[in-house]
């Protein structure tokens, strides 16, 4: 029996996997206790199946068209550390912003390569056509 979703009540659709896949988890991670922390990760299978032209297994659509911006939200030892696929806990936007101030400080440095590089991409790229029959 493979993998199937379907509209539930609630935020989305809801997954149930099949016996043997069930089974492999089960032995690979004995289940939580009831009020137990626990480790998840919530995918959003509305975004994982926009187009829903047929029906599919969920998880082998989950390998081939899986990424990072179908996760909705992760749980680490009962602690949520993405929610809406935003980390918690982390000022993001602050942390771009001071890389960004850091590599303007630093890209000085690089003045002379910078001067070099359009001559050079110039002579490359002449080089790679006249290799390639392209020119």
């Amino acid at each position: 029996m493979p993998a199937s979703a379907s509209s539930a009540p609630g935020p989305g659709p809801s997954f149930s996997a099949s016996p043997s896949a069930t089974a492999a988890r089960q032995r690979a991670r004995p289940a939580p206790a009831p009020g137990a922390p626990a480790d998840f990760v919530v995918i959003d299978l509305d975004r994982l199946d926009r187009d829903a032209i047929m029906p599919v297994d969920p998880l082998e659509l989950l390998f081939a068209r899986g990424n990072a911006s179908m996760v909705r939200d992760v749980v680490v030892d009962g602690r949520t550390i993405v929610r809406d696929g935003k980390p918690t806990g982390v000022d993001l936007p602050a942390i771009e912003q001071e890389l960004r101030g850091m590599y303007r400080a630093g890209v000085k440095q690089f003045a002379r390569l910078e001067r070099a590089w359009a001559p050079l991409a110039g002579a490359l790229g002449n080089w790679f056509e006249g290799q390639l029959g392209c020119g």
